[in-house]
């Protein structure tokens, strides 16, 4: 091979050597520069990551301090134990509960410092179960001072994991309860306490309620013959004038006194929580008339006009009347207390009971009942207490009038029906109390009475002397014969057959062999109550429809369940009984058209009034108007009224100014004057 050859392979040889040199030189230098990107980039986020670290632990330690702060100086003992349940972390506060010092504390177990022989064991029992299986826990636990002196702790442990899972140590937060103990001790104390005297108060209420209960029918019982034979004198027509006079005083003062009877009861009952609304069908219109008549004679007695406005607006059908759905007696007794407290404030004037249908959607209708005086009004300052128990209105006029409780009772019965009684009062001008009831209405047909016009107006000086139609026979049940015969001696003159029973048993004998068409029975009875005998009565197919009316002296403190017994009787008339009640019960069960007896004066008029019929028809049609100006009911006044412009024009003008300022007594008496100078008998 030439030289030059052999030059020319090794320079080929070695420009390949050269060029792989570089192009290795050139690889290595690439990765080394990657590998030097790469360690900058990880000392770069080694250094991020030791300054975030480094920030952390900054805050954390700041957060330490913090919380170390916080723990230590918290009024709540704060302690950590390890896993062998000694103290390896106290703050001051532990310290400052227990007395010892954190020195002494720490490498100790809590329950083998802190409590003692009075500490309950079955707690230290169930806290030792919860720290082995690390498990939270409350509990009251009482610890010992290190002086010695008792006090208790509320304790709330909570074990703390590491992120693998693995128990690290307890916090357990002390608070010192003594204080909260030896006033919840105090209180279940009271409590129990209170609970005796409560039990005592209730015991000696019960006693109290029978009590009065008792007294209540003991003292019914004469006063039903006090009361119901001074009702007979005073009206017999025979008695003299001053005579006459002592018989009112005398049923007057029974009448107050059983007022009284009766607003005690009522608040005892009120007090105790134990009166109950007890519903049930009821007239409206003939529960009105016959409050209207057993408060009349005290209007009459001071000149007082006794308005009745009843208005039934559109509501009522024609030729019907509407029922309610409500408690009767408790409406009627709101009633005749405002009625009542009217009348004793109004010396001059009149005391109108408005009542008005304002609302009826085919099942529930609205009343707005008010009663209206024309008395001395009650000062601005009174109204506040004018319904409180045991206040009078005018405590210097009086002190000695009443109760104070018919106010109060009626507020009460009001709210039960769902409503307040709004005042409104003008000194000198008078006063109105208001209230709304909501109840159940639907209607029946009325039977209109065909009582002849010309005896109504002597109801206020006599009881009826007879009735139209045939003889009705009536049962009276009662074991006490005074009762028994009151209700004789009243009934008896007016035509009724009349036969006795001395109990339910004897009753029930009678009302199998003979017929009634009307049964008085008292309630409470030997052998056989005036309970069992309804009771029996409903049951039979012969006597189920027999009217029976309770007549008792223990009507007004019911039990619910005596309540729920009462409902199988037609009606229920409390004693002593009140005459004008007694009749129109018999009016309205019975149906019956009284007659009453004519005066001296009325007799003599009939005797020269002999001028025709046409004459007599006027007198008929008088008499009717001077009955309805009597007794205030001042819608069915105005439309018969007008049928006196065809008989006088004058007088009809006279009457007509009247009429428009609701002056019903003037009315009357304007009447009565033309009856007596045109000798219209």
């Amino acid at each position: 091979m030439e030289e030059s050859e052999k030059w020319q392979k090794r320079y080929q040889r070695e420009r390949k050597a050269r060029t792989e040199a570089e192009q290795l030189l050139e690889e290595k230098s690439l990765a080394l520069y990657t590998k030097t990107q790469e360690l900058d980039e990880l000392v770069a986020k080694q250094k991020n990551l030791i300054e975030e670290r480094t920030r952390e632990l900054a805050t954390a330690s700041e957060e330490a301090r913090l919380l170390s702060d916080a723990v230590s100086r918290t009024e709540n003992g704060v302690i950590i134990t390890g896993p062998d349940n000694k103290v390896i972390w106290a703050n001051q506060a532990i310290c400052k509960i227990s007395g010892y010092e954190t020195e002494e504390l720490i490498g100790s177990v809590p329950g083998h410092v802190l409590q003692g022989s009075e500490s309950e064991q079955d707690v230290r029992k169930y806290m030792r179960g919860k720290i082995r299986s690390r498990e939270p826990f409350e509990a009251d636990i009482l610890n010992y001072h290190k002086e010695g002196h008792p006090y208790w702790i509320h304790l709330q442990a909570t074990p703390v994991l590491d992120e693998a899972g693995n128990f690290k140590y307890f916090v357990a937060i002390q608070s010192d309860i003594t204080e909260e103990r030896e006033t919840r001790t105090k209180l279940v104390s009271e409590m129990k306490r209170a609970n005796i005297m409560a039990k005592r108060a209730k015991e000696a209420n019960a006693a109290k309620t029978k009590f009065l209960a008792t007294m209540s029918h003991e003292l019914r019982t004469p006063l039903n013959g006090i009361i119901g034979y001074a009702q007979i004198l005073e009206k017999s027509g025979s008695i003299e004038e001053k005579a006459g006079n002592q018989i009112r005083i005398m049923r007057r003062s029974g009448e107050h006194l059983l007022s009284l009877i009766n607003d005690l009861l009522d608040i005892s009952k009120i007090e105790a929580g134990s009166h109950n609304l007890t519903p049930s069908r009821f007239d409206l219109k003939g529960m009105l008339q016959s409050v209207v008549e057993i408060i009349s004679s005290k209007a009459y007695e001071k000149g007082l006009e006794l308005i009745l406005d009843y208005n039934e607006g559109k509501f009522v059908p024609d030729r019907h009347r509407a029922r309610l759905f409500a408690d009767s007696r408790a409406l009627r007794q709101v009633l005749i207390n405002l009625l009542g407290n009217a009348i004793k404030f109004t010396d001059k004037g009149s005391v109108t009971i408005k009542v008005e249908i304002t609302d009826f959607r085919g099942e529930n209708a609205i009343l707005n009942i008010s009663v209206i005086d024309t008395g001395r009004g009650i000062p601005e300052d009174k109204i506040d207490t004018l319904f409180d128990a045991f206040k009078q209105v005018d405590e210097e006029r009086d002190v000695i009038q009443g109760s104070g409780l018919g106010l109060f009772i009626a507020l009460r019965l009001v709210q039960e029906m769902g409503d307040e009684i709004h005042v409104g009062s003008t000194l000198g001008v008078g006063s109105s109390f208001s209230f709304k009831i909501e109840c159940p209405m639907d209607f029946t047909e009325d039977r209109k009475s065909s009582v002849d016009p010309r005896n109504r107006p002597n109801e206020e000086k006599f009881f009826p002397s007879a009735y139209d139609g045939r003889t009705r026979r009536l049962l009276i049940v009662d074991d006490v014969e005074d009762n028994r015969n009151f209700l004789i001696d009243l009934l008896q003159p007016i035509g009724f057959e009349l036969e006795e029973a001395e109990n339910g048993t004897e009753a029930l004998k009678k009302i199998k062999n003979s017929k009634y068409d009307l049964v008085l029975s008292d309630v409470i009875m030997p052998f056989m109550s005036g309970y069992d005998l309804i009771k029996t009565l409903r049951a039979d197919p012969e006597c189920k429809d027999l009217c029976v009316i309770a007549v008792s002296a223990s009507l007004m403190q019911l039990s619910t369940l005596e309540k729920d017994k009462m409902k199988n009787f037609d009606g229920f008339i409390s004693k002593p009984v009140q005459a004008s009640e007694l009749l129109a019960t018999l009016r309205n069960k019975l149906e019956l058209d009284w007659i009453y007896p004519e005066t001296e004066e009325e007799k003599s008029s009939a005797s020269q009034n002999q001028e025709g019929s046409e004459i007599s028809s006027e007198s008929n049609y008088l008499m009717r108007l001077h009955w309805l100006a009597r007794i205030g009911d001042i819608k069915a006044f105005k439309t018969e009224f007008k049928a006196l412009k065809d008989i006088d024009e004058d007088f009809y003008k006279r009457l007509s100014i009247l009429v428009r300022g609701y002056k019903a007594q003037q009315s009357a008496e304007a009447i009565e004057n033309y009856m007596h100078e045109h000798k219209h008998g």
